[in-house]
């Protein structure tokens, strides 16, 4: 009856994906998972997490990728062939009719450039093909007609321009002229890369990172990038440090990403520049330089690039790097503006407001004080300043205005720009809710619920619910559900708890949305319908909700009231992922370490069960504990996998505990230790795991770490066995 030594991971589930920094608008020219047996596994959908309020909107400045379809400038005549139709005598030679195309192009005289494109193409000028074919596909000079550009480039590629097969493979993986088809836009792209064409290459990295008609595979997507990166190619450097910068195919690297964006920004690749600005802005493997980040932005900014010149109008605002000058702030901001940029359009209209709100508070409009501590407290237009929020909010609450009352004791509750602190949360709260304020007497109700400032009382919290209720508020609605969800303070009844929660829902709040999905798929006051639980899952995943999220892919991996889809269930698990979801991102790692719906990659497993675990994620830290210590992904590490075990163990985690005993048992990474090892395998076994019953049991057979008991061993051992562990029934049947 050997000691068992491994589990299977928790979860089988993407990896990030990122958009191109800007997608072209014109056609460019060439250019092991072990088995599940963890008692933290879960049978269904993740249950909704309670949340105390609606909570502060982030702002954070995104950083831009660099994952662009490459563009290369128009060349000579490369290659040539004898004429393929004859004709009359040409008016001048092949490579003299190619220049002056190229020089009627650069005038931006279409008309004459097909003139002269067309007499070198006639005479076998592969180059001259296809750049007819550019003028065809981005309407230069003609009607835009994609089928006269795909006859154009397909008369070049067939005779072996590599340029022409790339601008193919880009017609496919757009759907111009044809159907969108990325499998053949792979098939014309390698055509190309085989060839040594750095842009096509730069694509095929593209298609892997995405999964688009291939598997998604970061580590081919690295490798292509290197490929076009290795011949110079700008795009591709920048998208190899937004790699490192993300730990997206490679180890999270701060210095190696600002080294390649630096290769890719010294040919004047906007993105990287962009990039290098964000990495200063955000301090991110450099010193915080505000700056540092306004020159390059400036590098990016000057010749019109409107993500730089919003981010320009930024720091001008918020007075970084720089003195404060809204004056220029709004400059900038309407150059980037006048592109389109709706971010730089909302900041307009911040400046506009918080210019009015200044005016007002100064007057003492409690109103326009709550305003700006509410700009402050989410970062809106302004950086984002918890001292500065609450102080703004005193001035309100001060005034006996209950919104900034309120505000306070948010601030309070969350120890935002003051110490954490529930008893003053809830002393602000009370001075809200009895100005008869919804909002605070709902917050009120939730600290009785949870004990938190005040004794837990669920009567007193039903109270203060029902009286922000009676004024229609959603969040009340939603914690009277749960209270009867429950049976908290009264008698359970999914009944009431369902109607509560409509309620909530047709306020559009998506906690209660989430509530009532949970309530389909386990059948708690309604027929379990999963099918239903998907409806109201997916109302609450599309505002965002990350626990909603995560059911809509969960149900997805696993066919429950839709097709099993893990490509899709890959996708919202990422959206979920990308907001900090522990949950999400240790499903991720799961679909990663099983191969499901990706290729599969134990170093994308560990990057993702990394995430969650450093947010305590107990059975992601399980998951990267058996990467160490089974080697998986990364080199075998005994101490590394008892480090993480630990940490899941040490939350009470049964598996965890388990390992931990295990690792102690055979000496592996610490000390062998049979008490040791008797200790946590007790702390395991007394959670009903059947595993570390089996093992405590074999230590009494054995006598090892406690005196040999064989009564001992036989209550152990039939626990096991009365949990399902085949090895404690073929002991017990032999003595």
């Amino acid at each position: 009856m050997p000691i068992l030594i491994s589990y299977a991971s928790k979860y089988p589930s993407v990896a990030g994906t990122v958009e191109n920094a800007r997608e072209p608008e014109k056609l460019r020219t060439a250019e092991g998972q072990p088995k599940d047996a963890s008692p933290s596994n879960r049978s269904g959908p993740r249950r909704t997490r309670r949340r105390s309020d609606q909570g502060p909107i982030a702002l954070c400045l995104a950083v831009v990728v660099a994952l662009a379809v490459a563009i290369s400038p128009l060349s000579g005549m490369s290659e040539t062939t004898p004429p393929h139709t004859a004709g009359p005598a040409p008016e001048i030679s092949a490579a003299d009719a190619l220049k002056k195309g190229d020089e009627a192009f650069h005038r931006k005289d279409y008309a004459r450039a097909l003139h002269w494109y067309r007499q070198a193409a006639d005479q076998g000028v592969l180059e001259a093909q296809n750049n007819i074919g550019r003028l065809y596909a981005n309407s230069w000079g003609v009607t835009q007609d994609y089928s006269e550009a795909m006859r154009w480039f397909r008369q070049a590629a067939d005779q072996g321009y590599a340029g022409a097969a790339f601008n193919i493979g880009l017609l496919y993986e757009r759907g111009w002229g044809v159907a969108l088809d990325y499998g053949e836009a792979m098939r014309w792209y390698r055509r190309a890369a085989d060839q040594g064409n750095a842009f096509a290459q730069l694509n095929i990295g593209r298609l892997y990172y995405f999964g688009r008609g291939v598997p998604q595979n970061y580590g081919e997507t690295i490798s292509w990038y290197r490929k076009a990166a290795d011949q110079g190619n700008a795009a591709a450097q920048a998208s190899i440090g937004w790699s490192y910068e993300h730990g997206a195919g490679v180890p999270q690297d701060y210095r190696e990403a600002m080294l390649w964006y630096r290769k890719a920004a010294d040919q004047g690749n906007v993105s990287a520049q962009i990039n290098i600005g964000g990495m200063y802005l955000n301090g991110r493997g450099v010193a915080q330089d505000y700056n540092e980040a306004m020159t390059w932005y400036r590098k990016a900014a000057d010749p019109g690039n409107d993500y730089a010149q919003n981010i320009i109008g930024w720091l001008y605002q918020n007075g970084r790097g720089v003195e404060q000058d809204y004056d220029e702030a709004m400059r900038w901001y309407r150059k980037a503006a006048d592109q389109g940029n709706t971010a730089a359009q909302d900041n307009i209209g911040w400046v506009y407001k918080l210019r009015r709100y200044h005016e007002a508070a100064d007057q003492g409009k409690a109103s326009a004080q709550n305003h700006i501590g509410w700009m402050y407290q989410n970062g809106l237009s302004v950086a984002q300043d918890y001292g500065e929020a609450m102080r703004w909010y005193r001035k309100a609450a001060d005034q006996g205005d209950p919104e900034g009352q309120n505000n306070v004791g948010w601030m309070y509750f969350h120890g935002w720009g003051v110490a954490q602190d529930d008893g003053e949360a809830m002393s602000w709260y009370r001075k809200a809710a009895d100005q008869g304020h919804a909002l605070a007497q709902d917050r009120i109700g939730w600290l009785y619920e949870h004990g938190r400032g005040v004794a837990r009382d669920y009567g007193e919290a039903m109270s203060w619910y029902r009286k922000a209720a009676d004024q229609g508020n959603a969040y009340a609605y939603k914690n009277i559900g749960h209270l009867y969800e429950r049976g908290w303070g009264v008698a359970q009844d999914y009944g009431e708890a369902m109607g509560w929660y409509r309620r909530s829902a047709d306020q559009q709040l998506d906690e209660a949305q989430n509530n009532i999905g949970d309530m389909y798929f386990s059948g708690r006051g309604v027929a379990q319908d999963d099918a239903e639980a998907m409806r109201w899952y997916r109302k609450a995943a599309d505002q965002g909700y990350a626990a909603a999220q995560d059911n809509v892919g969960w149900l997805y991996e696993n066919g429950r009231g839709v097709a099993k889809d893990y490509r899709e269930a890959m996708r919202w698990f990422r959206k979920a992922a990308d907001g900090g979801d522990a949950f999400a991102q240790k499903a991720i790692g799961s679909l990663y370490q099983s191969g499901s719906g990706v290729t599969q990659d134990y170093g994308e497993a560990m990057r993702w069960f990394r995430k969650a675990a450093e947010q305590g994620d107990g059975a992601a830290q399980d998951n990267l504990g058996w990467l160490y210590e089974t080697g998986s992904g990364v080199a075998q590490d005994y101490g590394e996998a008892m480090h993480w075990y630990r940490k899941a163990a040490d939350q009470g985690d049964a598996f965890a505990q388990n390992k931990v005993g295990l690792l102690y048992y055979n000496g592996w990474g610490v000390a062998q230790d049979y008490s040791e090892a008797m200790r946590w395998f007790r702390k395991a076994a007394d959670q009903g795991d059947a595993l570390a019953q089996n093992n405590v049991g074999w230590l009494y057979a054995k006598g090892q770490g406690v005196p040999r008991d064989l009564t001992e061993a036989r209550v152990w051992l039939q626990k096991a066995a009365a949990g399902g562990y085949e090895d404690a029934k073929k002991w017990l049947a032999a003595h």
